[in-house]
């Protein structure tokens, strides 16, 4: 199984337990780690959120007998995003969405698509910048063993045949003066 099957199996679990009986307003896939204040307060809009994203594989080995293929170990993140709301604070809403989804995620094989979670961490991101945003942030990470199967070549990835590049050398002119069309050598399979 991929990592981004897996990862949609999470987001559609979690949109089934979590979204669909009204405890978050959000449950969507997230590229991976925040990378501006501004990204964080976009997300607090629709509050209370789950972002989930795929942090990285290590320990790849290969197995084999009836579950043999590459396996890694595989950690996710589900990133939780709150604001308050009347009757209950921003920090409440996020500690209750971390242990739930401890909970959640335990024993969790994402519809048989990953194995047995091995460890699971709870951490509150809120740095003093993002909770003058009126949010807190708090990560739920997990690694568990996930089948990493190859990608089909022929499964619609670009096959990058032809580089077309134009290159500025006289910046502030405003006229190109290289430009190059490369068909690239392709690797035929037997």
């Amino acid at each position: 199984m991929s990592l981004d099957a897996v990862k949609a199996a999470i987001v559609a679990q979690l949109t089934d337990d979590y979204r669909q009986t009204k405890k978050v307003r959000m449950v969507e896939s997230h590229r991976g780690r925040f990378d501006s204040v501004a990204e964080i307060k976009r997300h607090g809009t629709a509050s209370p959120a789950l972002l989930v994203c795929t942090d990285g594989v290590r320990n790849c080995q290969e197995r084999f007998g009836r579950h043999g293929g590459i396996w890694g170990d595989a950690s996710f993140f589900v990133y939780i995003v709150t604001r308050d709301l009347p009757g209950v604070t921003r920090d409440t809403q996020a500690e209750a969405l971390a242990g739930q989804l401890a909970h959640t995620v335990i024993d969790n094989t994402w519809n048989d698509k990953a194995q047995s979670v091995k460890s699971i961490d709870a951490r509150n991101l809120t740095t003093t910048e993002v909770d003058k945003l009126g949010v807190a942030l708090w990560a739920v990470g997990w690694q568990q063993p996930v089948l990493i199967e190859p990608v089909d070549a022929d499964s619609g990835l670009d096959t990058f045949a032809t580089l077309s590049a134009t290159w500025d050398s006289a910046p502030g002119d405003g006229e190109p003066t290289m430009e190059a069309t490369i068909e690239l050598e392709q690797e035929t399979r037997p």
